[in-house]
């Protein structure tokens, strides 16, 4: 079974992804911040501790990253900017050396608010117009996680 490794697994995304992995064929590790996980496999990891992250692949060896983390609280990272970049840049920065060097495939969780939501129906080749500090975030972990090479 391959390892399947879903950063953010209290969150509605990374929980819902957590309990459908093994019916998937997939052998699920998780990771959690603040909230403890109910799942087993699970560790907890602050993202924007690079050390930390890498370890944590290096010990896990999954085939997949899914990265499921962010700080979504739009109105809270309007006035915590340091960190909302923190967390949502530096976090998936981290996450795309990690799986970059461990040969892991990233799958990275954005947001449909990196458009400004004038017509709706985008596509990847819209270009994007963030209307908040969250959104900007979001973009810019976009860009970094598509330096990525698509393994």
């Amino acid at each position: 079974m391959d390892r399947l490794l879903i950063i953010g697994s209290t969150g509605l995304v990374g929980s819902r992804l957590a309990s459908m992995a093994t019916s998937h064929d997939f052998e699920p590790y998780l990771t959690h911040n603040t909230r403890k996980s109910p799942f087993p496999n699970s560790s907890q990891l602050e993202i924007t501790d690079r050390d930390a992250t890498l370890r944590l692949i290096r010990e896990v060896r999954p085939k997949i990253i899914v990265n499921a983390a962010a700080l979504t609280n739009v109105d809270y990272c309007e006035t915590h900017k340091e960190e909302a970049e923190s967390v949502n840049v530096g976090g998936a920065r981290n996450l795309a050396e990690a799986a970059e060097k461990n040969n892991a495939r990233l799958l990275h969780i954005s947001t449909d608010s990196v458009f400004d939501g004038t017509y709706g129906h985008y596509t990847e080749l819209d270009t994007p117009n963030p209307l908040n500090h969250y959104s900007t975030t979001k973009l810019a972990s976009e860009r970094v996680v598509s330096q990525l090479s698509n393994r």
